[in-house]
């Protein structure tokens, strides 16, 4: 699928392939709670190679800052968790979805909680808790969020390719906001 002309599309920009991608997955995973897919669903927009590279550079960003987070909680898990509850849609039940769900499954419970609401970021901290030793969570971490990441990209592509005939980028684009708002306004209700 070709690239569509103009100032928003990644493939004419490095620094919109590269740098909003890898600052976006460190801050997603540290403080930021608007997720990471929204960029990568928009680069896959415009073509399937562009978005799983996102996709890359996001999960490059998501572990660099899962590190960060893993280390601080490691080194004071009352400050993160005290911070965590400070993101917009991060409680204490939420908190305890992600410790009960790495103490009963252990590092299987990371995998199975990329699909699920709860931020990584909270994965990153209750695992530090629990001892789960850093390079169990890295590569928990890529596996799981590489997968999720990939897989939005490969449904926003082929979404893409199904509709950009039929609709053309601007209505594309459009369906894509629309899909997003949607989603947010359902999660956060």
């Amino acid at each position: 699928m070709p690239a569509a002309a103009g100032r928003l599309d990644p493939s004419r920009h490095p620094w919109l392939a590269r740098g909003i991608p890898l600052a976006w997955g460190f801050a997603e995973a540290t403080l930021f709670f608007v997720l990471p897919e929204m960029w990568i669903t928009w680069v896959a927009l415009h073509g399937l190679r562009q978005g799983m590279a996102a996709a890359a550079w996001v999960l490059a960003g998501a572990l660099a800052g899962g590190i960060a987070v893993h280390l601080a909680a490691h080194w004071n898990q009352m400050a993160v968790l005290a911070l965590m509850e400070r993101i917009p849609g991060v409680d204490a039940p939420l908190i305890m979805r992600a410790y009960d769900q790495l103490e009963r499954h252990g590092w299987a419970g990371l995998l199975q909680g990329a699909l699920g609401g709860v931020p990584w970021k909270l994965y990153a901290t209750v695992a530090a808790g629990l001892d789960f030793g850093l390079p169990v969570f890295v590569v928990a971490t890529a596996v799981a969020r590489g997968l999720r990441f990939a897989l939005f990209a490969l449904a926003a592509w082929l979404v893409a390719r199904w509709c950009l005939p039929r609709i053309g980028m601007v209505r594309l684009r459009l369906l894509w906001l629309a899909a997003w708002i949607a989603g947010c306004a359902l999660h956060w209700a």
